[in-house]
């Protein structure tokens, strides 16, 4: 991926980098869809997802403030928070699988912690490159 395209203030914005953070959020800000057929998909780029409740496995409880297994899915990352299947997309915050920010109460660690690593991994990448290329 070398552009996102993105539509801000009643324009669509072509967005070109070497590399790009996603930080959209999870199932609760609407990073995270799940349409009328119950298909769960990342909403801006379309990345695959993890923790995804299995067949048979309900995705949301019937009691109003318990935790909610759709709550847990987020995109599908490696231990450098990139992205599978985009290389050069990292992941940070609540789009990430597995916490549930709201309960926890580490909403703000989860962003600071992995806002970082994903600045870190987006750093090396770009010192393997140049390096590569000098």
């Amino acid at each position: 991926m070398t552009a996102v395209n993105a539509h801000a203030s009643g324009r669509d914005v072509r967005y070109v980098a070497p590399s790009f953070v996603l930080a959209t959020g999870g199932f609760a800000s609407g990073g995270i869809e799940l349409d009328s057929r119950w298909v769960t998909r990342e909403g801006a780029l379309d990345l695959p997802l993890r923790g995804l409740p299995g067949p048979g496995e309900p995705r949301f409880t019937s009691t109003y403030l318990a935790e909610q297994p759709m709550a847990r899915v987020g995109v599908a990352v490696d231990a450098q928070l990139r992205a599978e299947g985009a290389e050069n997309v990292v992941a940070a915050g609540a789009a990430l699988p597995g916490a549930v920010p709201w309960r926890e109460l580490s909403g703000e660690g989860i962003a600071l912690a992995s806002g970082y690593r994903a600045a870190s991994t987006i750093l090396s990448q770009a010192g393997a490159a140049a390096r590569a290329t000098a």
